[in-house]
């Protein structure tokens, strides 16, 4: 995710209707009775077992972990060994490279494939749950390097997309930790315009539909073509402009009984991404002040969170929160942490904090790896699960 910057947030601080904080999310409590250790095997009679977890408020609490390193290496099942004894219990695996090719003619890739097969492995020797999150295929660059996609106009790449989308799903089909996957990380149409031009969710509404893009009927294509394989794998689906809640007002419920809603929040990016790019950088605090807007625990909640807890509370779904974090220490630090996750409790909000040992080769690099933090970060992480 990126930052919308001080002039784009202050009009969308302005815009965002205040919602009434809820203690506890109406609608998920209404099933079958959940109160057990909810494990591969529980069966509890209804259609879908795994999306009872999923209902089942806060259930899943755990990580983002990559494959590949930030600097060099692979990850190893110790590091998913080392992942469940913190008492998380589910891996938010990270598909970067996709299992088809970008751009034509989408070859198969077979380095994509056999990072899936691993992690999907060490997850199993593990006993934990897992997403597989996807970031590339035809037509969709990872999200960092997106600029050039052809997705969101192309028909034909969104079909291929979606067939790579079922066949990951009938790759895994019936592993038991197999919790759902999460179609495309950071869906990001017009974000040229995005940066230059666009300034609220309204606009960006109007320019989408003007350019023919529907990022909503292409998640409900995907749905469907993984329903051609599985019908109750549970699905998770993402907001435009890195699925920020800011932009959460164009997102549209679909139309499936299995869908999970997914948010990423770095906000305020310059106290998650400080500028100095260090530790402790001078004037970066939390609680503090950032475009012209004094962020807390109560600013988080009441504003930037405000239609993703309206969203909620009017569809009855399941919400994931699913990236959050800070790059390197910084002061006020650890409660920033503790009060995201004291907002997802309240609302009953899965969680995976980005990221799980970033680098396992290189002791200096430290970006969003908790245990290389000071201590007082890591005994934070520990007490949430």
């Amino acid at each position: 995710m990126r930052s919308i910057g001080a002039k784009r947030w202050s009009g969308l601080a302005l815009s965002m209707v205040l919602v009434a904080v809820m203690g506890c999310p109406r609608g998920l409590g209404d099933g079958a009775d959940l109160d057990d250790d909810n494990g591969p095997g529980d069966d509890t009679g209804t259609a879908s077992p795994m999306f009872d977890r999923w209902r089942t408020p806060s259930f899943f609490r755990g990580f983002d972990i990559n494959y590949f390193n930030y600097g060099s290496g692979t990850k190893s099942a110790a590091d998913f060994l080392a992942l469940k004894a913190t008492g998380a219990n589910l891996a938010q695996i990270q598909s970067n490279e996709g299992t088809v090719g970008w751009a034509p003619p989408y070859a198969s890739n077979p380095d994509g494939v056999t990072s899936l097969d691993n992690m999907v492995a060490w997850c199993g020797q593990a006993q934990l749950y897992y997403v597989i999150a996807v970031r590339e295929g035809p037509g969709r660059q990872s999200v960092d390097i997106d600029a050039d996609d052809t997705i969101w106009q192309n028909v034909d790449e969104q079909q291929r997309y979606g067939q790579m989308l079922a066949d990951i799903v009938a790759r895994y089909q019936g592993d038991p930790y197999f919790a759902a996957i999460n179609v495309m990380v950071e869906p990001n149409p017009l974000r040229t315009q995005i940066w230059d031009t666009i300034q609220t969710p309204e606009e960006l509404g109007a320019a989408l539909t003007t350019a023919g893009i529907d990022v909503n009927a292409m998640m409900a294509l995907f749905i469907n073509r993984i329903r051609a394989v599985d019908a109750t794998l549970p699905i998770i689906v993402q907001g435009v402009v890195w699925s920020n809640p800011q932009w959460w007002s164009l997102v549209e419920k679909q139309d499936d009984p299995y869908v999970i809603y997914d948010f990423h929040t770095y906000e305020p990016f310059d106290f998650t991404h400080a500028g100095c790019a260090a530790a402790d950088c001078p004037g970066v605090t939390y609680p503090g002040e950032y475009y012209g807007q004094a962020y807390d625990r109560t600013f988080l909640e009441e504003i930037v969170f405000a239609e993703v807890i309206a969203f909620q509370q009017t569809h009855q779904v399941p919400i994931l929160m699913g990236e959050f974090g800070l790059q390197y220490p910084q002061a006020g630090g650890v409660q920033f942490l503790s009060d995201h996750v004291d907002i997802a409790l309240r609302h009953g909000w899965h969680f995976a904090l980005w990221n799980y040992r970033s680098d396992t080769q290189d002791a200096t690099l430290v970006d969003f790896d908790y245990e290389k933090f000071p201590a007082a970060y890591w005994t934070e992480v520990l007490e949430w699960f």
